[in-house]
């Protein structure tokens, strides 16, 4: 409770600075949009695209940002490096931050275990960024221009996460930046030249200097490389301490695809970087970790459960203390979705690893996330929660900072996230929470409250059905959850699909183009998972390609969201850097949700009838089964799955529960099914 005090006291003082500042006390944001103004000629950053690159789990002045082209802020804030491009003069003509994007090609490379290179390929130059430890980054430059051409590294203050640059040493063969940073470069640059940033023919100045002062901050540095051979540039920051031990071994998922697409099996593998990379210690977060003021319970849950169904159990199993012992938390204050996001999330965990110890540390915190559903689905009155994790400025002094639901009504949850009560999502969470408690009671042997949860999961289903025809039905948030995960519309999925079709002409037009580009995607990844396991893969499909046309960092298959003041800490007014942000990217919730449409389009299990079935390839395109394919290691509750497929033929290997086995509706219908 005492952090969550000192962050609103935080906010309360930034939100007086910003009404009685002078204008002596410009923000970061500021003095770089003066600048701008000042010097309309020069370079500036791209502000968009950001993608982090990072140790999983480092801390958040750890993250290193890269945008488009190769251009890289070594934490934040700290400064920007720049790939110059100059003619035979030294004059730049390009930059990384100034290259179109149709003229690069980026992608993910592991080229060897653990994590991956950041490759950028253009006209000019090749560069591949990668992380290297806690607060250390190596960047590999290859020239692919002719003689003529030349290759400069810029720092500058501004950059993807820029701060003020008030110190420069040269010392061969280091670079210090701000007594902190240094930069190393081998084989070591033709030449160094240090200055003050502004000053007329700046870009071309050459100097012997060795070293450079300034209260201004806009110290930069100019390294002329020795681009007729590879270059390798370490960047370390001196403070940094080591990151907190992560139990993985790749930031892949842990699959084994053959696949007819290779952007399926690309996109795939980048969600789960892109969720390892933008972990916290053990907390994750719904999109940079410098703009959220901490985890939400959605996120959290989806981004634990992708992580299981991509074969990182022991990195899931790393952060499921931090959901589990905490039954509230969010920038919003206490909300009624958590315990059932987070009981549904655990379980599946648990039920993966089906560990005797796990699951009797883990029982008394389902066991109480339990009780609080219960209690709120009975509750005469309204129940409240203190606030234990910090909160966003707009929510001091709301009267309902620490309510979690009114009176239950009607035998459902009265509940409250973002501020209002969107009744049949939250009680499709509570209905996910209380069926998988009710499996984790039974595994561990407790059938009397298994049996009593479900008898309250039923009570609840049938009071969601006769509220799928109230008003309350048109909230953006009732199609979240309903079939998937929660399996409660079952016994009225035609009621449901409708409510998704009304939505789905509403947000896309006959040509499968978006008509609202302000919708939320993570909003549009869940309801497309709805369609998916309806037996509908044509949307999910037609959602999937319209991500991979518009990818905030085109190649890195990262997405964004409009920014939200409202929402967001005031970190990056602090930066010099991402100055008129476009879109706040990564999205970790979409990543999350596209990471679990994906691995649902290979197999999942469908837990909706009397019987479990194990649906494999419910999301392959007719288009795929005219090659060979395989997608082998997935994991579901029922366990391990391997299928191949030779035209004609479907193999099916499990390694766990025996259960039947639904093959995808674009399979041929003389498909053979062999079960192994």
């Amino acid at each position: 409770m005492k952090t969550a005090w000192c962050w609103l006291g935080w906010a309360i003082l930034m939100a007086a600075a910003a009404v009685g500042g002078s204008a002596a006390e410009l923000s970061a944001r500021q003095i770089v949009r003066e600048a701008q103004q000042r010097r309309p000629r020069d370079f500036w950053p791209r502000g968009s695209g950001h993608v982090i690159l990072a140790i999983p789990g480092s801390a958040e002045s750890l993250k290193g940002y890269h945008e488009p082209g190769g251009s890289f802020s070594p934490g934040v804030p700290s400064f920007g490096l720049a790939i110059w491009v100059c003619d035979s003069r030294g004059a730049p003509m390009e930059t990384s931050d100034t290259l179109a994007l149709g003229e690069m090609e980026q992608r993910w490379e592991w080229t060897r275990a653990g994590l991956p290179d950041l490759a950028t390929t253009t006209e000019f130059y090749r560069s591949r960024w990668s992380a290297a430890a806690a607060g250390a980054w190596v960047l590999q430059l290859e020239s692919r221009a002719d003689a003529s051409i030349g290759l400069s590294l810029g720092l500058r203050s501004v950059g993807p996460a820029g701060g003020p640059v008030q110190s420069l040493e040269w010392k061969e063969p280091a670079l210090t930046v701000n007594g902190r940073w240094t930069l190393t470069c081998q084989p070591p640059p033709r030449s160094v030249s240090l200055g003050l940033e502004g000053e007329a023919g700046w870009t071309t100045l050459t100097n012997a200097s060795r070293a450079w002062r300034g209260a201004s901050g806009w110290g930069f540095a100019r390294l002329d490389l020795r681009t007729r051979e590879p270059v390798r540039i370490e960047v370390r920051d001196g403070r940094a301490g080591p990151a907190p031990p992560m139990p993985i071994t790749t930031s892949q998922a842990r699959l084994n695809l053959s696949l007819p697409d290779p952007l399926f099996t690309e996109c795939l593998h980048a969600q789960v970087n892109h969720l390892l990379m933008g972990l916290t210690g053990r907390e994750t977060r719904a999109a940079d970790p410098f703009s959220e003021f901490g985890p939400w319970p959605r996120s959290a849950a989806l981004t634990l459960v992708g992580l299981v169904r991509s074969g990182q159990i022991d990195a899931a199993r790393h952060l499921a203390a931090a959901i589990a012992e905490q039954d509230f938390f969010g920038a919003n204050g206490p909300e009624a979705d958590a315990p059932g996001w987070a009981i549904w999330a655990l379980e599946e965990l648990a039920g993966c690893l089906r560990q005797p110890a796990f699951d009797r540390w883990l029982a008394p915190h389902v066991m109480r996330k339990a009780d609080l559903l219960g209690q709120m689905l009975r509750t005469p009155a309204p129940m409240f929660r203190p606030v234990t994790a910090p909160v966003r400025p707009s929510m001091v002094g709301s009267r309902e900072l620490t309510q979690i639901c009114d009176a239950a009504r009607d035998g459902l949850i009265s509940g409250k996230v973002d501020q209002h009560r969107p009744v049949l999502y939250v009680n499709a969470t509570a209905y996910a929470g209380l069926v998988s408690a009710s499996r984790f009671a039974e595994r561990l042997g407790e059938s009397d409250r298994a049996l009593a949860m479900l008898q309250d999961a039923d009570v609840l289903r049938q009071s969601w059905v006769q509220a799928l025809d109230s008003p309350g039905r048109d909230n953006d948030r009732t199609t979240l959850a309903g079939w998937w995960p929660s399996g409660v519309a079952a016994a009225s999925l035609t009621n449901y699909l409708a409510v998704l079709d009304g939505r789905w002409w509403r947000a896309w037009d006959d040509q499968n183009q978006l008509r609202i580009t302000t919708v939320r995607l993570d909003h549009l990844l869940a309801e497309a998972h709805q369609w998916l396991w309806a037996g509908s893969a044509d949307r999910a499909w037609t959602l999937l390609s319209w991500c991979w046309q518009n990818q905030a960092s085109p190649g890195l298959f990262s997405w964004g969201h409009t920014p939200d003041p409202s929402t967001e800490k005031e970190s990056w007014t602090r930066v010099r850097g991402w100055i008129d942000p476009p879109h706040l990217t990564p999205d970790y919730r979409v990543a999350a949700e596209l990471l679990l449409l994906q691995l649902d389009m290979l197999a999942y299990l469908d837990e909706s009838g009397a019987v479990p079935v194990l649906v494999v390839g419910a999301g392959v395109p007719r288009s795929w089964t005219r090659s060979p394919m395989h997608a082998r290691g997935l994991i579901t509750r029922a366990g391990l799955v391997d299928w191949s497929w030779q035209p004609g033929h479907l193999t099916v290997a499990m390694r766990g529960w025996r259960v039947p086995v639904r093959v995808g509706p674009e399979f041929p219908p003389e498909t053979v099914l062999h079960i192994q």
